[in-house]
């Protein structure tokens, strides 16, 4: 999970439901949540690495037809939400 993200969930929960936040106790429902997003590196290096070695030796094969299609479903479902 991104920690922007994930900071994000933790500010809007703290603000619904303050009883339940990790305030710091070690406790709470969120605490172990906490602890699993801070444990999960930013940059996943071990999928860049993967894509990389895909790209140099030729086996990584972009559809630009599917990419098109995709953008284009992905941005009306946007305008329609």
């Amino acid at each position: 999970m991104n920690k922007i993200l994930h900071i994000l969930l933790v500010f809007l929960f703290s603000l619904y439901l303050p009883a339940c936040s990790n305030n710091g106790g070690g406790g709470g429902p969120f605490s172990k949540l906490d602890r699993l997003v801070q444990l999960e590196p930013e940059v996943r290096l071990d999928l860049i690495n993967k894509f990389k070695e895909f790209i140099k030796s030729g086996e990584y094969k972009i559809d630009p037809d599917e990419v098109a299609s995709k953008m284009i479903s992905d941005a009306l479902e946007e305008d329609l939400a």
